[in-house]
């Protein structure tokens, strides 16, 4: 028995993998129920145009959060590939394990909450416009967009939360702040801009409300004091103690 939980806890960074289907037939069931459905809205809603080439971030969000957890949960440095002169060398070889599985945490944690959510309080937005007159390559991508994904169970918004999740985890990761200058100002760049930009993008497409990323906003506040305030706490008593 010990030796089976010693590899569970070996091998936990696969979690997120065995999370992502259970994750999946939730959220698929969510959006094929027959419910009604609160509407989001707020008056800032009216002030963001639908604007077709914020399609470009907003699709970006899938290669930025499968990037960010392998820089995170893998270890390339194991690879003769990667020599010391390198740069990223130093990044991969100072991974802490810690800052994964904190940021899988609250990935899955966040997330889980946002399908209770969406179960227990469904709610959709009527934004998109009506139709789309002009045709360009980033239309079509809209409309596939719109096809693929229906306008209910918008908040908090997943998008948002995931984001800002993986943006945290990099800026505070020891693996990003270790591995150089360069390394650190390039990654963290990247990650803000990112960030930013899909959170924009969720409200400039019309796939949510202001009202769904504010909730996401507010729902990472919550999970940073449940996953990362305690530890933040303890390094800052140590600190002191230390002084």
């Amino acid at each position: 028995m010990k030796n089976f939980l010693g590899k569970i806890y070996k091998y936990r960074r696969f979690t997120i993998l065995l999370y992502f289907p259970i994750y999946m037939i939730w959220f698929l069931w969510l959006e094929k129920r027959d419910t009604e459905y609160a509407y989001m809205y707020c008056k800032l809603d009216d002030y963001i145009p639908f604007n077709e080439y914020f399609i470009i971030p907003y699709m970006l969000w899938f290669v930025f959060i499968v990037i960010s957890l392998l820089l995170m949960g893998l270890n390339p440095t194991r690879f003769k590939i990667y020599k010391k002169e390198y740069p990223l060398y130093n990044y991969f070889r100072s991974q802490d394990e810690k800052d994964f599985d904190r940021c899988v945490i609250s990935l899955m944690l966040g997330m889980t909450i946002c399908l209770i959510i969406y179960t227990i309080f469904p709610n959709a937005q009527a934004l998109r416009p009506d139709e789309l007159s002009y045709n360009n390559i980033f239309v079509k991508a809209v409309a596939k967009l719109y096809m693929g994904d229906t306008s209910t169970n918008v908040c908090p918004s997943i998008h948002t939360y995931n984001s800002i999740v993986v943006t945290y985890a990099l800026w505070t990761s020891k693996s990003t702040n270790n591995g150089g200058v360069r390394v650190e100002n390039v990654i963290k760049f990247i990650s803000l801009l990112l960030c930013i930009m899909i959170c924009l993008s969720t409200m400039f497409l019309k796939q949510h409300s202001a009202v769904d990323v504010f909730f996401a906003i507010v729902l990472w506040i919550i999970i940073y004091f449940i996953v990362y305030f305690p530890s933040r706490l303890s390094e800052w008593k140590s600190k002191k103690s230390n002084n």
